[in-house]
């Protein structure tokens, strides 16, 4: 097949894309220079995702839907390909595209099964490795990895492959350990284990060693999170039956530790997962867990690794506050003293640190914690920290949830005015109450606004990877981002009009105002003229930012506006889809998009605020 672009040109062009995202200014630069910058980073922007969909089109989605089409000499090109994604590993902290990665990996392990076994094992490490670091890693819930049985299959035919290859398939078995939580399936476990064992030989290299002690630590961590999902949903959990396979998981990871051989993976986070799982089996008490965790976060911060840092502040005060929470018997008010003690020590030292790294990984640390904090706070205890940790502290999230408030405001105030009957039951509230009432209305809508997307930051990277256009595995995982923080909405606020407004329309901002399609799948709810004003603002902000997306729609607003209106009563509120035709509203709108826009990108850009 003849392409278009050499396979070089994908990583050339994707390190430009990376490069073009770290674009920054200062209050001493110009409006004029600023907006400059933009609009000519945005033109680079088209162009780059222009010839990335081509090689995307042609490299990948060719084959995808017909791949009795590739040829050797294609899978030769894919193979390189492949390898080019990631030139020298999997973990080199470089610019990578793993949604890339694992389609070529897809691609590949189906044409080399019964092939070429050295090929087929490295496609097939890729596509454990893709779907472990990319599909379950963004999972609201782990599920079962479904290249266990392959993996499986693969290792019989061990001696055919090259010593390398057969460490990579080892490599790619040990990472199925990571299991939906539901269940802790100890034979699958121990038939991995055995099986990994039967085919390594003592002294290890160092390769072989990282691939245990990741396979011991996602064991580790599996019964852990099984026994806090037992907890939750009343199964007893009859620990002596994992005893004797753990003993020894633990062992191996204790030696380890004590050799000083973690081969990188940082001898606390070991620490963490051991400690836990003697809890679970009775060898500590929970408040030696406590302690215990404590002192990690301690050892962690006096590292000066922004990184331990990071996980010390971040993982181990989240588990601090579940097991606090989950498994203390004091009384309820001391629980919450002790947990908001933990959290106003920590947040202070974390929010920092989000802000240097900037990274979507290094974020989930915060915002997990934030979830656990949740167990035991109240919305309003910390509800600007939530904006800091996500909104502010990605500047493409912040310009589009800015632009989301302004526009919703545009709509609500011609709303109020002219329809407020079509707020009834909003917030709890009758039409004549939100009436007589619209300033602190359009706060909480503002307010719904402001939140409305904090679900995306455990996306981002997805979200970000605007280079391309995205997969179906991509979206499917995007559409998550509704749920993606709802554990942050307490149940302490359950009854809070507020808060639940504020979740109702963070939920259902993507569900058509019918219900029919969208996502998630969930019931309608009495907060739905919110909702139906946010998911038109959402709509049009993302048809039209011809500044930060490297693609838009290329619609004037009056050809939007008969777009929402064509599509009223069932996938659009038919009040707000009316009141867009007011020409106040039209014309709000239409500067908003334009002028409006450029204004607001400026203020973040030059000075991080409005």
């Amino acid at each position: 097949m003849n392409y278009t672009y050499p396979i070089e040109e994908y990583r050339r062009r994707l390190f430009e894309y990376v490069e073009l995202e770290k674009l920054s200014f200062s209050p001493a630069d110009s409006r004029e220079y600023v907006l400059e910058k933009l609009e000519e980073r945005s033109k680079k922007k088209r162009v780059i995702a222009d010839a990335a969909n081509t090689m995307i089109r042609e490299y990948l989605e060719t084959f995808e839907k017909e791949p009795d089409k590739i040829t050797p000499e294609d899978a030769d090109v894919l193979y390189r390909f492949l390898k080019l994604i990631v030139p020298e590993g999997l973990y080199t902290g470089q610019a990578t595209d793993f949604g890339v990665l694992y389609r070529l990996a897809k691609i590949l392990s189906a044409y080399y099964k019964n092939k070429d076994i050295d090929r087929y094992s490295t496609a097939l490490n890729r596509c454990s490795y893709g779907y472990r670091a990319y599909i379950q890693s963004h999972s609201l819930k782990l599920q079962d990895s479904p290249y266990t049985d392959d993996c499986l299959e693969l290792v019989t035919h061990i001696e055919e492959m090259t010593d390398e290859e057969k460490t990579t398939a080892l490599y790619a078995l040990s990472r199925c350990v990571v299991m939906n939580i539901e269940r802790f399936p100890l034979e699958f476990y121990q038939t991995v284990n055995d099986t990994i064992l039967s085919n390594l030989k003592k002294p290890y290299s160092e390769r072989e060693e990282l691939m245990l002690l990741i396979m011991y630590g996602s064991i580790l961590d599996g019964f852990c999170d099984y026994c806090l999902y037992a907890r939750d949903n009343g199964i007893d959990v009859d620990v002596s039956v994992y005893r004797p396979f753990l003993k020894g998981v633990c062992a191996h990871v204790r030696e380890c530790i004590d050799e000083d051989r973690t081969c990188g993976l940082g001898n606390l986070k070991l620490e963490r997962v051991l400690m836990i799982t003697d809890f679970h089996f009775g060898v500590i008490t929970l408040d030696e867990l406590l302690d215990g965790l404590t002192e990690i976060q301690n050892e962690a911060s006096k590292s000066g690794s922004t990184g331990m840092q990071g996980f010390g502040l971040g993982t181990v005060n989240y588990l601090y506050l579940t097991y606090l929470y989950k498994y203390s018997p004091k009384p309820k008010e001391e629980i919450v003293r002790l947990s908001r003690k933990r959290i106003y020590e920590v947040l202070p030292k974390l929010l920092p640190l989000s802000r240097k790294v900037n990274n979507p990984q290094f974020g989930r640390f915060l915002v997990t914690f934030l979830n656990a904090a949740s167990l035991t706070g109240n919305f309003a205890d910390f509800e600007d920290v939530i904006l800091e940790a996500t909104v502010y502290a990605d500047r493409a999230l912040f310009i589009h949830t800015v632009m989301v408030r302004e526009m919703s405001r545009a709509i609500f105030d011609y709303m109020i005015e002219k329809t407020p009957e079509a707020f009834d039951g909003t917030a709890g509230h009758d039409a004549e109450y939100i009436r007589t009432h619209k300033e602190e209305m359009k706060k909480l809508l503002e307010d719904c606004c402001m939140y409305h997307d904090i679900g995306k930051f455990f996306v981002l990277d997805i979200v970000e990877n605007s280079m391309r256009r995205l997969s179906d595995d991509e979206f499917q995982l995007i559409k998550g981002h509704p749920k993606g923080f709802d554990g942050i909405y307490s149940m302490n606020d359950e009854h809070d009009e507020r808060v639940v407004c504020i979740r109702d329309c963070a939920l259902t901002h993507h569900l058509w105002h019918d219900g029919t399609r969208g996502y998630p799948d969930i019931k309608q709810t009495k907060n739905r003229p919110f909702a139906d004003i946010l998911a038109i603002a959402d709509s049009i902000d993302a048809a039209t930012d011809f500044l930060g997306r490297p693609y838009n729609s290329g619609k004037t607003i009056d050809q939007l506006i008969a777009e929402f209106q064509a599509g009223a009563g069932t996938h659009y509120g038919p009040e707000a889809a009316a009141a867009l035709s007011a020409p106040e509203v039209r014309d709000r709108l239409h500067y908003l998009i334009t002028e409006g826009r450029r204004d607001i990108y400026y203020r973040i850009y030059a000075f991080n605020k409005l």
